[in-house]
């Protein structure tokens, strides 16, 4: 606990992962001097050799550098490191901020052209990304599609629509981007994200979906099932078709199948 946000995160530094440090108003300065420097936003591995070039590597020994000197050395970055040092932050604590995108990505084992495999793991993608929608109520205009190929070169593609939860519909427009993009290379990392984001107006998943109402009462049937048995316990069956189960070994002793 702190009267700024810098201190209080610093604080909480101190004590992980479940103490508490009340650093009261008036001694945040006395609270930081004795901290290394590194404790300090914006202080990196270049920054902190710079200040240990100059002999300085606790933040009270910061704070007592003049800032006219910090920013000639540090450039306008100088007078924001000595106002941490002393403890002064009075940038405004927004706690709740809504999200501004929520995705998916996964990254294979062995890269690969497979387009059966891609599409079941974009379907999984879309309602992992449609369930956290519904969850926060918020439905997305903008649907991204990204690929990562072998050669680690990446490409996203973005689909604007009409607002929607409703997984089946993100993962349309994401397969629909999939589908015209000529897979040259194979594929190392397969992602979707959905932007745009805006309050969702209840009993409406999609203005073009058949039967909005009743989608979205399947759709939040399914969250409940999924709330209490985990990720896994319900999937599209497109999703597990595109997982593709290894061959039992062949029993060399076993008769030949009757054809």
């Amino acid at each position: 606990m702190a009267a700024n946000k810098f201190v209080a995160k610093v604080a909480s530094d101190l004590r992980k992962p479940d103490g508490l440090v009340v650093v009261r108003p008036g001694t945040e300065a006395d609270f930081l001097a004795p901290l290394p420097v590194s404790r300090l936003w914006g202080v990196g591995r270049v920054t902190a050799e710079g200040l240990e070039a100059m002999g300085v590597t606790t933040i009270g020994q910061l704070a007592a550098v003049p800032v006219a000197y910090l920013e000639a050395r540090f450039g306008s970055s100088g007078r924001g490191l000595h106002d941490l040092a002393r403890g002064l932050d009075d940038r405004a604590v927004e706690p709740f901020a809504p999200p501004k995108s929520m995705g998916a990505e996964e990254t294979f084992g062995h890269d690969h052209r497979d387009v059966e495999r891609l599409a079941a793991t974009l379907r999984g993608q879309a309602e992992r990304v449609a369930r956290e929608l519904r969850e926060g109520g918020y439905a997305t205009r903008c649907v991204t599609l990204k690929l990562r190929f072998a050669d680690f070169s990446t490409l996203t593609r973005r689909h604007t629509d009409d607002p929607t939860q409703d997984g089946l519909v993100i993962y349309q427009r994401a397969r629909a981007l999939l589908d015209r993009i000529p897979l040259r290379l194979a594929v190392r990392l397969i992602g979707l994200s959905a932007s745009g984001l805006g309050p969702a107006e209840a009993g409406q998943l999609s203005l073009l979906g058949p039967d909005p109402t009743r989608r979205e009462r399947l759709a939040r049937a399914m969250d409940r099932v999924t709330a209490r048995y985990g990720e896994d316990s319900l999937r599209p069956a497109s999703v597990l078709r595109g997982r593709r189960r290894p061959r039992p070994p062949e029993d060399p002793g076993s008769p030949l199948p009757s054809t």
